[in-house]
């Protein structure tokens, strides 16, 4: 064993989790929940402190899968992590990948808010700095068929910003892009980020006045956001 490796174990959670001082000093941290300020973001290191807080969230997050502080160090070693922070206090955080080429979209595999702090705008401050810092892509994401908040919350952020949100094939792809596994019910998205054209500027051969055409959004996007728009109320 490393001594990289003894580093990383020092910093796992005492079990049974009760008795962590380091995870009892965080979770009274958020009770009560931190003042109502506006939540700072800052890309994670992958040093033990970061992937530390990551776990902390993690554990405080189901259906989130745990992961070893090690782990989650590579994590933030080779994906874009952002954590979100009110009064230096770790309360959200979000894993991305960027697309390798301009065609492909921003992979968003975890977006997470810790549960005493939720109506912060946590969430919507990590997709808004996604979505800066890849606003060429597309963004593509998964949710599983009992998970209402996360298809609520993509629904009125593709709304917010005006992107159309529509369900794409299983396999379109791969699982190790979208963070999921095969065979627990995830459902892959796309968030186009262009604006559908809906209008155009035709000039006629009989005149030299502008004509403007308009056309409706495609059948096919109308369709996904009407599916979406039908879903049962989440809170």
């Amino acid at each position: 064993m490393t001594e990289t490796d003894v580093s990383y174990l020092a910093l796992e959670p005492v079990f049974p989790l009760s008795r962590d001082p380091e995870l009892a000093r965080w979770r009274a941290s958020l009770e009560p929940p931190p003042p109502p300020f506006k939540p700072t973001l800052r890309e994670a290191a992958d040093d033990p402190g970061d992937a530390r807080r990551l776990k902390d969230l993690q554990l405080a997050c189901e259906p989130i899968t745990v992961q070893t502080v090690q782990h989650n160090a590579t994590t933030i070693a080779e994906h874009l992590v952002l954590l979100a922070e009110i009064g230096n206090v770790h309360v959200g955080f979000c894993i991305a990948s960027n697309g390798s080429g301009s065609p492909d979209p921003t992979f968003i595999q975890v977006v997470a808010v810790a549960p005493p702090a939720p109506r912060r705008g946590v969430a919507t401050a990590l997709l808004d700095s996604i979505r800066a810092r890849a606003s060429q892509h597309d963004i593509a994401f998964a949710t599983r068929e009992d998970n209402a908040a996360a298809r609520a919350l993509t629904t009125r952020f593709a709304e917010r910003i005006g992107a159309s949100l529509r369900p794409v094939p299983s396999g379109t792809y791969r699982h190790g892009d979208l963070g999921t596994a095969h065979g627990l019910g995830y459902h892959p998205w796309l968030m186009n980020m262009r604006k559908p054209q809906s209008s155009q500027v035709w000039r006629s051969k009989y005149s030299s006045d502008p004509v403007v055409v308009h056309r409706r959004p495609g059948l096919a996007i109308e369709a996904a956001l009407l599916r979406v728009q039908r879903q049962e109320p989440l809170l």
